[in-house]
């Protein structure tokens, strides 16, 4: 058997056989004439089903409240004036980027602008154990990706080398 073959058939083996997996076999289905009695029947059993569980959130779909904001929450271990310091940072680098304004107002910031056409309000605050960030929802093509990115960034800045999560 020459290379060229031998190659074909490397090649061509694993492609047919994969082929072969995804064809199903058809179902047949055998029909008996056996006839059924009253008695054969199983009684009917009632069972209670418990309530269903509420969907949980999923960790890259934000949770969308009815006032249309989105909330988040990321945990530091700093005492609240570094990690204040830390978030100005980030807010720095983000009006650096994107011109996006922030305004402090004690623990709280309030952070405005436009980045990639898309208008961003929200607002940050800084407690004892995380900064909270809720920000009117951008709609559904930037919502997962808006978040996960703040929340990267912020659990980046609040790290305690900096590191990317």
């Amino acid at each position: 058997m020459g290379l060229r073959p031998l190659l074909v058939a490397l090649v061509l083996a694993p492609l047919v056989a994969q082929a072969d997996s995804r064809v199903k076999p058809k179902k047949t289905r055998a029909v008996t004439s056996r006839p059924t009695t009253v008695a054969e029947a199983p009684p009917p059993v009632a069972v209670a089903l418990p309530p269903p569980a509420p969907p949980a959130a999923s960790p890259t779909e934000p949770v969308v409240d009815e006032a249309g904001e989105i909330q988040l929450t990321v945990a530091h271990h700093f005492e609240r004036g570094v990690a204040k310091e830390r978030v100005s940072q980030l807010l720095s680098y983000w009006n650096d980027r994107f011109q996006v304004k922030n305004e402090w107002h004690g623990d709280r910031v309030f952070v405005s602008g436009s980045v990639f056409g898309v208008e961003i309000k929200a607002l940050f605050e800084v407690t004892d154990d995380g900064v909270v960030c809720r920000s009117k929802d951008p709609g559904m093509v930037w919502r997962s990706k808006g978040a996960q990115y703040v929340e990267n960034k912020l659990k980046k800045y609040l790290h305690p080398t900096y590191e990317e999560p």
